[in-house]
This record gives C-alpha cells, structure tokens and sequence, in this order.
C-alpha cells in the first residue's frame, strides 16, 4: 500500500483504474448507463459516497464517448427519484437497480459500496443490467484518504437527513 494520502482532486485519478476496469468489463457499446448511490457499507447515504458516485459519473463520461455508451445525469436520476419519492438509502440495491434503471431510461446501472477503516477507503463497484438484473462487471479501488476526505464520510448525503446504516431508515 501506498503512504500518499488522497485529497479530493486526486480521488478521481484514484478511480480511474476501477472505471477502465468497469468499462472492459461489461459490455457497454451502445448502452446508456446511470451511476447509482456509493454507500457505506455500515453507515448508508453519506457526503463522501456522493463525492464517489459524481466522480466516477465524470469519468465515466470523459471515457465512455469512444465506447459509443451514453451517460444519463445523476441530476435528472435524482429529480425522478424525488418525483417517485426515493431515497438513496432504499433504493440503489443490487436487486432494485432495474426498476430504477427503467424509470431514468438507462439500461445498466453502475453502483458502488464503500467502507472506511482508519481513512483507508474500499471501494467495490458493479455494473448491473436494468433488464435482467445480472452484473456485467465489477472492479475495486483502494487508496489512503486525507482527513478531510475522510470526514466526508461522517457528513449525510444531500438530501438525506443523517447518514444511517444501511438497510435501516434515515
């Protein structure tokens, strides 16, 4: 393991490896793909998971292009979200992924699940299918985070009220 610690520019350089995994690992040509919620394993919906989801949106973004996959905005997938009165705490599991999928008019979703241990994030990421809820890949990352990264962790998701564990309501 390496001693640097990640700040929030470099999280992104941090998450580019898992997304070129996720992109060879699923067959994503002429797909559109919507990135879910990144949860803490124990605390559910928090400030850094939406710093996680965003950045591995850009990425994905900046990369799928010469895939010919298309990218569905995590802001228009929130304002469905609200108009269908979803959280982010009930709704971006492996098995409810396709329901949320269809709604945003995406046909694989990409989630992800964190944890913390002494600012060391890992983080896993699956591509799952909105059609047949199978996952097409998954990739990992795990890197050093700063402490004011970590903190983030300790802070609730926008929209959620605290961050609670997850499977339990916020």
């Amino acid at each position: 393991f390496r001693d640097r610690q990640v700040d929030a520019r470099g999280v992104g350089e941090e998450l580019g490896h898992a997304v070129d995994v996720l992109l060879t690992s699923g067959s994503l040509a002429d797909r559109r793909v919507a990135v879910g919620s990144f949860a803490d394993s124990r605390r559910g919906a928090t400030a850094l998971g939406d710093l996680l989801a965003e950045e591995v949106e850009s990425i994905l973004v900046g990369r799928a292009k010469s895939r010919k996959t298309a990218v569905v905005s995590r802001r228009n997938m929130q304002d469905i979200m609200k108009e269908w009165d979803l959280s982010a705490g009930n709704y971006m599991e492996e098995e409810s992924a396709p329901q949320i999928g269809k709604l945003i008019g995406a046909q694989v979703m990409c989630l992800g699940s964190y944890s913390l241990d002494k600012r060391w994030l890992r983080l896993k990421t699956s591509l799952v299918s909105v059609e047949s809820g199978e996952i097409l890949g998954s990739a990992s990352a795990e890197f050093k985070l700063s402490k004011e990264m970590a903190a983030r962790a300790e802070q609730p998701a926008r929209g959620e009220q605290a961050a609670a564990p997850a499977g339990q309501p916020s």
